[in-house]
């Protein structure tokens, strides 16, 4: 049995900012791999044994117990079950949760009443570090490291809670058309919900413009006439490059039954992809 000092809870779905956030443990505070039990990292659980057994020592001999809460863990009753064996068998407990999940939707768990974390917030990622110190775990040396890389940490995981694509070396980005909206005047003009976002970098916004919680980002395809691939349907695999997004309305419009902050893209060039 290894001694682990940091229990990593999470769900398997956010693997990814899962481990970001290992690499935030290691490069930043010089924690090392095989001090970590995460189910995500290929040294956690060797082949042939016994993984409830191996999971509830592991959160008892630990030191510290991390939840990576999202929606996701919410939806999963091993994670909960998780949760609860955490709480009842390990003191030292730091619940983090990712957004959109909030601090009130914990109020149902064990957790309620226990100071909770915001992994989107580098305010609240650099007290995982005082934390630590408090517990003895590591050391003020570390701290001009862990702060450099708990703003990198923060950047990265805002693109991936956005969804924010990235653009090939052409300055293609790919999308998958989720949503369409013909404006139903004589100008027909041709809307394209896509399943991510264009980076506010390549916006021409302003350098300080921030995504909004509701946002979402359209193909314009104005008076059906700026597109060489015709109409569109859902699910449509679309390669395009930006010429101009547009801001969307300070209030945001009415789509349904929900307010919707929406961002026109104006596009200099759009390829449909064969499936």
């Amino acid at each position: 049995m290894k001694d682990y000092v940091y229990f990593v809870s999470h769900s398997s779905k956010d693997e990814e900012i899962v481990m970001q956030f290992i690499d935030l443990l290691k490069n930043g505070l010089d924690i090392r791999k095989r001090e970590i039990f995460c189910t995500s990292l290929d040294n956690a659980l060797p082949p042939g044994e016994a993984f409830i057994p191996k999971m509830q020592k592991s959160i008892q001999e630990c030191k510290v117990v991390f939840f990576i809460i999202s929606k996701n863990y919410l939806d999963s009753k091993f994670c909960l079950a998780e949760m609860g064996a955490a709480w009842a068998l390990n003191h030292n407990i730091i619940p983090i949760i990712i957004p959109p999940v909030k601090f009130s939707d914990l109020d149902d768990t064990p957790l309620k009443g226990i100071q909770i974390l915001d992994l989107s917030s580098p305010d609240n990622v650099r007290q995982i570090f005082q934390k630590l110190i408090d517990l003895e775990l590591v050391g003020t040396y570390a701290f001009s490291d862990f702060v450099e890389g708990c703003e990198k940490f923060c950047e990265s995981i805002s693109l991936l809670l956005n969804n924010v694509l990235k653009p090939d070396k052409a300055g293609f980005y790919e999308a998958t058309i989720q949503e369409v909206f013909i404006l139903n005047n004589e100008l027909k003009h041709e809307f394209y919900l896509i399943d991510g976002k264009i980076p506010l970098s390549d916006t021409h916004m302003e350098s300080d413009a921030k995504y909004h919680d509701n946002e979402t980002h359209w193909l314009a395809n104005w008076s059906g006439e700026t597109f060489d691939t015709g109409r569109l349907k859902e699910g449509d695999r679309v390669r395009f490059k930006v010429s101009k997004i547009y801001d969307f309305e300070k209030d945001g419009v009415k789509h349904g039954n929900k307010i919707v902050f929406s961002r026109n893209i104006n596009c200099a060039k759009v390829e449909k992809i064969n499936k």
